[in-house]
């Protein structure tokens, strides 16, 4: 592999002596694309060469070099980093915004990499080019300063944020903004993290994609949400679970699954109740209850187990049980999902594992797959009766001709390595020894994390046998 690298970098430094300056530039962005595939002798060779590059007059040459230069930031030489970060501040000022733009984004690519002495300079330069002439430049240079949030002075944090929120009310900004808000929210100080949330929770009342993306973040920054405001957070995102939008509908409780560590505690009957609601087929009697709601809010409902109070356990789980039936296959499959993910009582463990074990049958691989993943999880609750039959199940399952049904089996298998009967371990133990063989990385490197769960299990001799076969001997 080395030596296929090596011979293909090659010939792209012999294509950036092309007279065409698009076959140049396409061999400045395939080498920035091979990244640590770049062999370590000739890393210094490359960095020096795309710099160079990047002293020319043509544009597309320009864009290609600024770009690859924030992707081999990983494999650029400690003692190139300076001349690097250097050669992109001045690209930061070329005439042209694409050039300026991919300037930005490999800044932000460099992050810690930045030397000490360049880092304020770096961080002043980003800002300046928030109030660029073209908004690309601005949403890029945004984007930027979130990536680049461990190495924004404390002084200059503040500057920051209040750029951030201006930019966040300007239609073509909001979006790239909010991402970067969103990642600056863990090094800011308090006040200014509950004026940011405040300000997401404006833009969950915007229009349909924006509203989306801002019910996402707040779900993504989670428990850094200030505690002053995590009650309004969590009414405004409980009262969007009723927006007409179905997408705004859907974000807004995938949001409240993700948010179950910051809902105030006289709350969360209130939320699991909705989630319950939001279940059924319909949440009104005249309110049809699209089928990927559902499935969401049986999703959260799987996500918020630590917030479920214990009066209301049992009728979740039965609620559930009914839903393994459900016709929607999507609604099944999150079923399966959620009831490997609760704390099941044990009056009801028999009739889960009941129902989980039948949705390893369904004839949707979705269903299917769900399932493995809950019954992997289920290990010990599993009756010893019942352990035989459901490792044959899930034995079977791996020669599933869809890989989205083989691997989640091989998995399961590893984690249930400790109830695995003494009369199937060798069979078991057989078959991921042979599909490490498989191709297919994904495949393959199940078996192989499942043979390191099972091995201590394993019959006695197999593990030294595969060795052996593998050295050769």
């Amino acid at each position: 592999m080395k030596g296929k690298n090596q011979k293909y970098l090659n010939e792209l430094l012999k294509g950036t002596k092309e007279s065409d300056s698009l076959e140049i530039a396409d061999a400045v962005r395939k080498i920035g694309e091979l990244k640590d595939r770049i062999p370590l002798n000739m890393r210094k060779e490359v960095v020096v060469k795309v710099l160079e590059l990047s002293e020319g007059k043509d544009l597309m040459v320009r864009l290609s070099s600024a770009l690859s230069l924030g992707q081999l930031n990983d494999v650029t030489p400690k003692d190139m980093r300076l001349p690097v970060v250097k050669r992109l501040l001045e690209l930061s000022k070329d005439a042209e915004w694409g050039v300026r733009s991919h300037s930005i984004i490999a800044l932000g690519e460099l992050g810690y990499n930045i030397p000490y002495s360049m880092r304020v300079k770096v961080i002043k330069r980003v800002f300046k080019l928030t109030e660029d002439n073209k908004d690309e430049v601005r949403g890029f240079a945004s984007v930027a300063l979130g990536k680049l949030k461990h190495i924004i002075p404390r002084a200059m944090r503040s500057k920051v944020v209040k750029k951030l929120l201006d930019m966040s009310r300007e239609d073509d900004l909001k979006r790239p903004v909010l991402e970067s808000l969103s990642s600056l929210i863990e090094v800011i100080p308090s006040d200014r993290k509950t004026e940011i949330v405040e300000r997401l929770m404006e833009l969950t009342k915007e229009g349909a994609w924006i509203s989306i993306t801002a019910s996402g973040t707040i779900a993504d920054v989670g428990k850094k949400i200030p505690i002053s405001v995590r009650r309004s957070v969590t009414e405004d995102v409980l009262k969007l679970t009723g927006d007409c939008d179905e997408n705004i509908k859907i974000a807004a409780i995938d949001a409240l699954g993700n948010l179950n560590i910051i809902i105030p505690v006289d709350m969360q009957k209130q939320i699991i109740d909705r989630l319950m609601l939001l279940t059924g087929k319909y949440e009104t009697a005249q309110k049809l209850n699209p089928g990927e709601a559902r499935a969401s809010a049986i999703k959260a409902i799987g996500n918020s187990d630590t917030i479920i109070p214990d009066d209301m356990r049992e009728d979740i789980i039965l609620k559930l049980l009914n839903l393994t039936y459900d016709k929607n296959r999507i609604i099944r499959s999150s079923t399966a999902e959620s009831l490997g993910s609760l704390k099941i009582d044990i009056a009801y463990t028999d009739r889960v594992i009941e129902q989980i074990t039948r949705l390893m049958d369904d004839p949707d691989w979705h269903v299917k797959s769900s399932a493995l993943h809950s019954i992997g999880s289920m290990g010990s609750l599993i009756p010893k009766d019942n352990r035989k039959e459901i490792v044959a199940k899930i034995l079977k399952l791996t020669y599933d001709k869809n890989y989205n049904v083989k691997i989640p089996a091989t998995f399961a298998l590893g984690k249930l390595k400790n109830i695995i009967p003494r009369s199937s371990r060798e069979e078991v133990t057989r078959r991921i020894f042979n599909m490490s063989d498989e191709d297919g990385l994904n495949v393959g490197g199940s078996a192989v994390w499942a043979i390191g769960e099972l091995c201590g299990k394993s019959a006695a001799g197999l593990w030294g046998a595969r060795l052996q076969r593998h050295s050769g001997n």
